[in-house]
């Protein structure tokens, strides 16, 4: 074995040690070959002993494992950029085995979630837990209404995070079919929409907000009928305030008594 440079001299120690006690060793190494490349390779070393009972020699089998290792390291490296991808996008996969009920979730969909692999019950019963209750019938029905008549899936609902915290995502997937044209597996993908949800309802509050004021400014240059232009200032404020009724009393200076002027709800 040529020292590659790449492993501490703990790994050949821990080899020499090994066979040189007439033990068996079996692990991966990184070697060096006489022209300079790396290569891995995975080794089984076995010693024979002499008539005394001395180590005599040794029986080695070596597999070049280098295109396994370096196919797996850039898989690795693969997952690592999706996994970086997702995260930025708050863009969660999945897969539910149908046949089976078992839900795979990819890290970013957990963390959309909020929820640890080993807080999930890994079933579309689990993923259902994790719906908000208002919305959870909807999504039961989009699943069923999608495995009956075999079509795609996809919504926009809220969730509720473990903590109480309300999110709204957006989940499309399609079915997979086995051979005999039976729906064996969903896989999708689950959008983080919070943000938008929430600027969509920002921007709809600052519209309301803006009719509101065209309406009651077109009152007050329609006319000079106070209680209608008070009526008017009374609808939209309760709209506005999500109260069920309001009302406005004015102080009657001669009387110095307070007066219902106008009302609305």
């Amino acid at each position: 074995i040529l020292k590659s440079g790449v492993q501490g001299s703990e790994v050949y120690e821990k080899f020499w040690q090994t066979i040189l006690n007439g033990e068996l060793f079996r692990g991966s190494v990184v070697n060096k070959t006489r022209d300079g490349s790396l290569i891995h390779v995975e080794e089984t070393v076995s010693p024979f002993m002499d008539a005394k009972g001395s180590v005599a020699g040794f029986l080695a089998i070596q597999r070049n494992v280098t295109d396994r290792k370096r196919a797996e390291k850039a898989l690795q490296k693969s997952e690592a950029r999706l996994s970086e991808a997702q995260r930025i996008a708050h863009l969660g996969n999945w897969e539910w085995d149908i046949v089976s009920n078992s839900v795979w979730w990819s890290e970013e969909t957990y963390r959309i979630f909020g929820l640890r692999p080993e807080e999930f019950e890994a079933t579309v019963e689990g993923f259902l837990g994790s719906v908000h209750p208002g919305d959870r019938e909807i999504v039961t029905r989009a699943l069923t209404k999608s495995l009956k008549e075999n079509a795609s899936y996809n919504l926009d609902h809220r969730i509720l995070l473990p903590d109480g915290t309300e999110k709204f995502v957006y989940e499309q997937a399609v079915l997979v079919f086995d051979d005999s044209g039976t729906p064996a597996r969903m896989s999708g993908i689950t959008l983080d929409i919070t943000e938008r949800k929430r600027a969509e309802a920002n921007i709809q509050k600052q519209l309301s907000h803006l009719r509101s004021l065209r309406d009651i400014d077109m009152a007050i240059a329609s006319g000079f009928d106070m209680r209608i232009n008070l009526k008017t200032l009374l609808r939209h404020t309760t709209a506005e305030l999500g109260a069920d009724a309001a009302g406005i009393l004015l102080l009657n200076p001669t009387l110095n008594l307070l007066e219902y002027a106008a009302g609305h709800g």
